[in-house]
């Protein structure tokens, strides 16, 4: 009896960090190895259709094999490798979306003769690192745009983790009004190979009603407040964004919408903050 298993010291690491654990060997006879390899795959798919009209693309981001024991007899009992292995930098976070998925795996094979290989396969995830700390310009003009009789304003096209953003809009006089949608998307991009694939998911939503009280008066709502969704990437077959879309309900007619790519921000600490504004303000 011959069995192979793989033991992680974490399952989760950041780009560049070091996968670490070991592979293990359980054995009931002493039995002659060629070798022990150990394979890293990072692998991006897609897939376009179904059935018989299936496609699939792939694109690796890990492609490494390592021989971690050299060949020789394996003793009965149990044998353990350790292994270290350092996982680039820059490679894009574990990813399960509507049109494909980036997936890692270590897999461990004992390679023997006249009978078949041993091994086993286990994935990992890979994390996304934190968000850089985008600093706020306290004399940045606010970012405006226009939609037929919609107006939408923003500080910044920066949403803070914890902290949201706030949402400013107006109305001009306009007939059959019923509110205002406003909405932060995530927004997924896929190709595979001719084909290009786009899906939208609503993650925070606000509905305003509007009267004809509303209409010339700058209203301001705040969304993504309590930000915990992964942040943005771009692979080499996938690709996920934000934006900020803000919409008139209007009956029977054409809703103008307005609609702004987001960035997102890591909280910055306050005397960081401190540190901006000085800074702002040529103290230093």
């Amino acid at each position: 009896m011959r069995s192979v298993g793989i033991f992680l010291n974490k399952n989760s690491i950041f780009p560049g960090e070091t996968l670490a654990g070991q592979v293990t060997i359980r054995t009931s006879k002493s039995f002659d190895c060629n070798r022990v390899v150990l394979k890293v795959i990072g692998k991006e798919k897609t897939v376009h259709g179904s059935g018989e009209y299936q496609t699939t693309q792939e694109s690796y981001h890990i492609s490494r094999v390592f021989r971690i024991l050299e060949g020789g007899i394996v003793p009965e009992g149990i044998t353990r490798i350790p292994f270290a292995v350092r996982v680039p930098k820059g490679i894009p976070p574990s990813y399960k979306g509507y049109n494909g998925s980036i997936e890692y795996t270590i897999e461990s094979v004992v390679e023997v003769n006249w009978t078949l290989d041993p091994k086993v396969k286990e994935s990992f995830y890979v994390l996304q690192e934190r968000p850089p700390k985008i600093p706020s310009n306290i004399d940045i003009r606010p970012l405006t745009d226009t939609s037929g009789s919609l107006h939408v304003q923003l500080d910044s096209n920066v949403l803070r983790k914890k902290r949201g953003i706030n949402v400013r809009f107006m109305v001009s006089k306009r007939s059959r009004l019923r509110g205002i949608q406003l909405e932060i998307k995530r927004r997924e991009e896929a190709k595979c190979y001719q084909f290009s694939m786009k899906q939208d998911t609503i993650l925070d939503d606000r509905y305003y009603p509007l009267s004809t009280d509303d209409l010339g008066i700058w209203k301001e709502i705040r969304l993504g407040e309590g930000w915990s969704h992964e942040l943005a990437f771009c692979g080499n077959l996938i690709s996920v964004s934000y934006l900020i879309k803000v919409c008139l309900d209007v009956s029977l007619g054409f809703d103008p919408e307005v609609i702004i790519p987001l960035r997102i921000s890591d909280e910055a600490p306050f005397d960081d903050v401190l540190d901006a504004i000085e800074s702002d303000l040529g103290w230093f």
